[in-house]
């Protein structure tokens, strides 16, 4: 980013200042309304990098997540993306509690597969359902939503 926008970046979006899609990502909600949701599809570094935690942490506390896409390596497949790993999602503008949402793991696929085969032909063994408040118990709030509930428990301690 440039000075200009570096700056703009840390005054309006200080939680997601790292890139412009997490400023994006926090700019669909201004557009929503009480009850809307905003769906994207985005890098999906913002998931686990400890640059995203603060946004990460204020999401789980004001958003909830609906539905969640890991679409990770060949996202697409255009372009070789081994880089540019994706997830798609939908996030409700409020949060309601104890709401589980449905998350795909399509990163799990081998790399060279279809993800759009796999996504339509897809199995019990990729389909997590999670109350988005257990990722407040791993420090750092990273969307580990394929950890088991005895995971988490463990992790639970450790904070």
């Amino acid at each position: 980013m440039n000075p200009t926008l570096k700056e703009f970046a840390k005054r309006e979006f200080p939680d997601s200042k790292s890139d412009l899609f997490a400023m994006f990502i926090e700019r669909g909600f201004q557009w929503c309304k009480p009850l809307g949701f905003n769906a994207m599809v985005t890098m999906q570094s913002w998931m686990f990098l400890s640059s995203y935690q603060a946004m990460r942490e204020k999401l789980l506390a004001n958003r909830t997540i609906s539905d969640f896409l890991q679409i990770g390596y060949n996202s697409f497949p255009e372009i070789n993306s081994k880089i540019a790993q994706a997830c798609a999602f939908s996030i409700i503008a409020t949060h309601i509690n104890s709401l589980t949402g449905r998350y795909i793991d399509l990163n799990s696929a081998p790399q060279s597969a279809d993800k759009n085969k796999f996504f339509l032909e897809r199995t019990k063994e990729i389909l997590h359902d999670v109350r988005q408040d257990d990722f407040k118990k791993i420090s750092g709030s990273p969307l580990a939503y394929w950890l088991r509930p005895e995971a988490l428990h463990l992790l639970a301690q450790l904070i």
